[in-house]
């Protein structure tokens, strides 16, 4: 065969095969089907279904934010100005008055230090107290002790200790949620003329624990946004507790991963409302003096500065 002739039919052949590709790329013909336009379009049908295209992080991100934007021209900005210099005008006024008073309570909180270290009886001993000192105001250095009593939270609730704790001067039970937030941020931007100012607010989801209890249903700006009560209901009648279907304020923000002891004790919560609970030991003492629920409550940073988890055994199982 000739070199031209071997040169035309791999022309041909090349030719052949590139007709043949265009054709299946065209979707009219399917090596498996026959049918590769209708999954084509089919295809098509399920991403117009998809109204919502996150290509990022960011972009799922904004979707979850919104934005308001407020302006403030220079007359709204001179009534502020008008209004925070009369307030600062009535805490000068006021101020004289506050001061007398913060200096009062100091002098009363020194006579009472006062009074306390002239009229203490110093007690060295703590082990045996004497008749003497009854009535008395005594001071006393020792260890808080249940001796062998055990502890348990509240009795006959499913949510109480599978067993009674031993040696426990308190148990604490805290109950967290997993909730949505809102929070937001504020961007300023001064207008070149005139002295206004334009004010951006964004308002952004953020979900986390919180052991405040159950938010508001429907958060205020991000209306599609919305916690569920979930099990709450459940844990307070299990607690012993009485559910009213309230919703907890706003809680503040907090570091994430931090405990939720500590959590619940920025957060000002009330430790003996279901489903939380709280129990201290009736056996408490410090060598032969009793210590008092009061006592060891008011005292917090004394007596309950340091926790250990609930050994696993403990925890009840449902």
């Amino acid at each position: 065969m000739m070199l031209w002739e071997k040169k035309f039919l791999l022309t041909l052949v090349a030719a052949v095969l590139f007709g043949l590709t265009s054709v299946l790329a065209d979707g009219r013909i399917s090596p498996v089907t026959g049918s590769y336009g209708d999954v084509e379009a089919e295809f098509a049908t399920l991403d117009a279904l998809d109204t919502t295209d996150f290509s990022d992080f960011d972009d799922f991100q904004r979707y979850l934010q919104t934005t308001e934007t407020t302006r403030c021209n220079f007359w709204c900005m001179l009534k502020n100005s008008l209004g925070l210099t009369i307030v600062g005008l009535l805490l000068i006024c006021l101020s004289p008055c506050l001061m007398w008073k913060n200096e009062g309570r100091h002098v009363t909180e020194l006579r009472r230090i006062d009074f306390c270290k002239n009229k203490a009886v110093v007690v060295e001993n703590s082990d045996i107290p004497t008749d003497e000192n009854t009535g008395q105001l005594v001071h006393f250095v020792g260890t808080v002790s249940v001796g062998d009593t055990s502890l348990e939270l509240t009795p006959g609730t499913a949510l109480n200790v599978s067993a009674p704790m031993s040696k426990a001067l308190v148990i604490k039970r805290t109950c967290m949620i997993y909730q949505k937030f809102e929070d937001a941020s504020n961007e300023v931007k001064q207008d070149r003329l005139g002295g206004g100012q334009t004010t951006t607010t964004t308002f952004t989801c953020r979900e986390d624990w919180t052991p405040m209890g159950p938010q508001p249903e429907r958060l205020q700006h991000l209306t599609d946004e919305t916690n569920s009560r979930g099990i709450w209901d459940d844990l307070i009648a299990a607690a012993g507790g009485e559910g009213d279907g309230a919703t907890a304020a706003p809680a503040p923000a907090l570091p994430p991963n931090m405990p939720p002891q500590m959590a619940a004790m920025l957060q000002k919560v009330d430790p003996s409302k279901a489903p939380n609970d709280i129990a201290v030991s009736p056996a408490a003492h410090v060598g032969g003096f009793g210590l008092s629920k009061d006592i060891v409550m008011e005292e917090a940073g004394v007596f309950q500065a340091e926790w250990t988890p609930l050994p696993a055994d403990l925890v009840p199982d449902t």
